[in-house]
């Protein structure tokens, strides 16, 4: 049992050293969101990979299965409850929305009278971007325009489906830090995609006051909003207009996603190819 214990460290030592490797390699990636969600999501699978890895490398080929179909299983078995959970509260709320609601057809969207500004979606069949009757009058035309641009980026990407799967591998294996990063990493990400979306089409200023607007509105659970939490990093980044990406950045963040991607099993399969012919000459007959 010696190779197997051998093999479970490493994968273990592995993914709870990986969130070192991860903060440090992509806050460079700060002008580059999409290439930093991707890391994030390629980091999380390749450490569920290294462990799949594990069951397949043990000589022990009953435990090996066990622990690569465990694995798999249990992954698969959260990301649909999250999944479920996170459907049915969006339906729900949609429902209530278009009860209580009234549909603009100018704006696309579905207007509910509150005090209080908030514009955000709920994907479904069919989506619903929800506006509050305060957030319509006190944004001006151009903002309006640019919070539902924002809110439609986020339906476009299918931003909620990256959010279910992240909090959906947290979920499954709480005790890694890894995959709580990675779970509050994709939300803040994907709000910073949805806010250059909408940039590029109503500028960044103009993105950023409509933000700062809506920042004391509150979404629903499974909504994905323009306001709410962690506005005013974003608003700060807005205005700072970073420098356009070069090509040499993008060739260094490509090589370090791919260090992220490969890491985990790179440190599980070399060490292990190494060292299991002398742990197996070592291990007890029988074992």
């Amino acid at each position: 049992m010696n190779s197997t214990l051998c093999v479970l460290v490493v994968a273990g030592l592995i993914a709870f050293t990986m969130p070192g490797l991860a903060r440090r390699v992509l806050p460079s990636m700060g002008g580059a969101p999409l290439f930093a969600l991707a890391a994030w999501q390629v980091a999380s699978v390749s450490v569920v990979a290294s462990w799949v890895l594990v069951g397949v490398l043990l000589p022990n080929r009953v435990l090996g299965l066990a622990i690569a179909g465990g694995v798999l299983a249990w992954l698969a078995y959260s990301v649909a409850a999250v999944a479920r959970d996170e459907r049915r509260r969006r339906r729900t709320h949609a429902e209530a929305v278009r009860i209580v609601g009234r549909g603009d057809p100018a704006l696309s969207a579905t207007v509910v009278d509150s005090d209080v500004p908030a514009i955000y979606c709920l994907a479904g069949r069919p989506h619903t971007i929800v506006v509050t009757s305060s957030a319509r009058d006190v944004l001006p035309a151009e903002q309006l325009r640019a919070a539902l641009a924002h809110e439609h980026a986020h339906l476009a990407g299918h931003h909620h489906l990256l959010l279910v799967f992240a909090r959906a591998v947290a979920r499954a294996f709480p005790a890694v830090e890894l995959f709580d990063l990675a779970a509050r990493e994709t939300a803040r990400l994907v709000e910073i995609l949805a806010d250059d979306t909408a940039a590029r089409r109503h500028g960044r200023r103009t993105v950023a006051e409509a933000l700062l607007r809506l920042a004391c509105g509150r979404m629903p659970a499974a909504a994905l909003g323009a306001g709410g939490a962690g506005v005013l990093p974003r608003v700060q980044r807005l205005l700072a207009a970073p420098a356009p990406v070069t090509a040499g950045q993008r060739l260094r963040w490509a090589a370090a996603l791919a260090v992220v991607a490969g890491a985990p099993m790179m440190g599980v399969a070399l060490p292990v190819a190494l060292l299991l012919p002398y742990l197996q000459a070592c291990s007890l007959p029988g074992m």
